[in-house]
């Protein structure tokens, strides 16, 4: 979960946080 949250605040998008959500509902 933690990895999760580096990666949607090292995108700082709103594209890298619906990228993440899809990669964990994938």
């Amino acid at each position: 979960m933690d990895r999760i949250i580096t990666l949607i605040t090292d995108f700082g998008t709103a594209d890298g946080y619906v990228g993440a959500m899809k990669g964990v509902i994938l």
